[in-house]
């Protein structure tokens, strides 16, 4: 990036930026340092220099892997792999994802701090793995693969005051922050362990199974029951409304048999029926609402056997006689105004 001697002089050195980038440039000849934020162009001073980064790389990490100008700001990814160690001897192999970004307050003496460390991948990676080592040493391998998530997450961004695990963590060394973490895989690494693990998986899933497939039945079993109660108390409440239908039935009977005793005892009679004089079932002498007070007088003996003598006539009623009626006119059904008058008023027949 120095012109040489050999080389021109006179021409200069223009340093193009990227963006969401950084460029930590030293000045050798004053033995100060500038960061320069993307996207720009900087041209370098006859004594300046870009400082160059160290990064480690790969799969699980490897220092000196990666060599770079300009540094990435975040956020961004980082994949480790390491072994740990649990309190009953069991080695289980842990991948993890780390997203990370770098806190810039746009001082440029105070974000010089970003590039304090030269490999900030590999002392990320290292502490984390180191701090996960501990928890996986603290438990047992049933009760750290069980509650992997938790553990992993307590030990990377520490506790609150509430005690729940917090949501990120920053090095203050170089002002990088953990976003997040993504639990890819957890393995044994002894065969014998992950296949007794496998075991142990696929008989949790079938019990999770059986336990799925017996609430479903004991769903549906619930179900018939209620719609069976449900159809018993229909049913009781139909019987009990035919009942209640039944009793008003027999109450009105009783009280057609009372209307029949008064009738037969010569008592008036409380219902009012337009067929009881036409079917003739209310006798002579019985008074009736529709007939006036006049019809209610007893014709004479004179009049009656005037009509008795007269085999021929025949009542001027309804038509129709009723029990205890001859041929002469029904008293009941007689017109007002032959009925109630006096023998010397009568019309003649």
């Amino acid at each position: 990036m120095i012109a040489t001697e050999k080389g021109d002089r006179t021409r200069a050195i223009v340093l193009r930026i990227e963006d969401n980038t950084a460029v930590l440039i030293n000045d050798f000849e004053t033995n100060h340092a500038r960061v320069e934020f993307g996207p720009a162009k900087v041209m370098l001073r006859p004594y300046e220099d870009v400082t160059v980064l160290d990064l480690s790389g790969s799969t699980p990490k490897r220092p000196r892997q990666l060599k770079v100008l300009m540094l990435r700001l975040g956020p961004d990814f980082a994949t480790d792999l390491f072994e740990v160690a649990t309190r009953d001897h069991a080695r289980l192999r842990i991948k993890l994802s780390y997203k990370w970004q770098f806190d810039v307050q746009g001082d440029p003496e105070k974000d010089k701090s970003i590039f304090r460390v030269n490999d900030f991948i590999g002392y990320v990676c290292e502490n984390l793995a180191s701090r996960i080592r501990q928890v996986a040493a603290e438990n047992e391998f049933e009760t750290f693969h069980k509650n992997a998530s938790v553990l992993i997450r307590r030990a990377i961004f520490g506790m609150d005051d509430a005690g729940r695990a917090r949501k990120d963590r920053l090095f203050s060394e170089n002002q990088l922050r953990i976003i997040d973490i993504d639990i890819k895989d957890i393995a044994p690494v002894d065969e014998k362990t992950a296949l007794k693990l496998r075991e142990a998986i696929d008989t949790n899933i079938q019990i999770q199974l059986d336990a799925s497939r017996q609430e479903a039945q004991a769903a549906v079993e619930l179900k018939r029951i209620r719609s069976e109660e449900e159809k018993q108390l229909a049913d009781i409440a139909s019987h009990r409304k035919s009942e209640a239908e039944r009793q008003s039935l027999i109450e009105l009977q009783s009280v057609d048999c009372r209307c029949g005793d008064r009738r037969r005892g010569g008592a008036p009679c409380p219902v009012r029926s337009s067929r009881c004089c036409s079917a003739g079932a209310c006798g002579p002498g019985v008074a009736h609402g529709r007939v006036s007070a006049r019809t209610r007088r007893t014709p004479s003996p004179a009049w009656t056997g005037r009509r008795t003598s007269s085999p021929g006539a025949r009542s001027r009623g309804s038509g129709r006689r009723g029990p205890g009626c001859s041929r002469t006119r029904c008293p009941s059904r007689r017109r007002p105004s032959s009925i109630g008058a006096p023998p010397a008023c009568r019309p003649r027949p």
